[in-house]
């Protein structure tokens, strides 16, 4: 069991392969809580590869990730995971990628996150082969209502954050409607 929490916590920019936060290898039990990820070239967040040990458990809370070249939150590897109160903004690919893997091993719970687009309204991919190319996620295919149904995720939404500078000032404006939109 471990934490891996707080606003200081930026990874900004990793290039070549780059994850912002990766929990690979049978990790277990892990929280992943109010942290920012922005201009990764993989996944801000990412739950297990191909072939690794299945990662159980984890719990990704009140992060944010933004830009990104793959998807913003990717379960790829996963069991039981519990993604809630997340920020996915203008990430390229996906905002949010469930694998068939993850789908298959089942026990997740996802609840009121905010999955903004930069441009047109799909914003995730539920059920994909992460076996196959494009890697590392493939390109949302679901808007907002079909992600819901396949997710059976509750609560969310996709509006316009309003940071006070992004990339570089990841604070909400006051009059932000994100604001007060978790349930924690």
């Amino acid at each position: 069991n471990s934490t891996f929490s707080g606003l200081e916590n930026v990874a900004w920019n990793a290039n070549d392969r780059g994850y912002g936060v990766l929990l690979d290898d049978g990790d277990a039990n892990t929280t992943v809580t109010k942290n920012i990820c922005q201009l990764v070239n993989e996944a801000c967040y990412q739950l297990g590869t191909n072939g690794s040990h299945v990662v159980t458990g984890t719990q990704l809370v009140h992060n944010a990730a933004y830009g990104a070249s793959g998807a913003g939150y990717a379960l790829v590897n996963a069991q039981n995971a519990t993604v809630k109160n997340n920020n996915g903004t203008e990430c390229s690919t996906t905002q949010i990628a469930v694998s068939a893997v993850s789908v298959t091993a089942g026990g997740h719970t996802f609840k009121n996150n905010n999955w903004r687009t930069g441009a047109g309204s799909l914003i995730g991919r539920w059920n994909y082969d992460s076996t196959v190319a494009p890697f590392p996620q493939p390109a949302a295919d679901k808007a907002l209502a079909a992600w819901n149904t396949a997710s059976s995720e509750t609560g969310s939404f996709t509006i316009d954050p309003t940071y006070v500078s992004a990339p570089t000032d990841f604070h909400l404006v006051n009059n932000s409607a994100l604001r007060r939109k978790g349930d924690d």
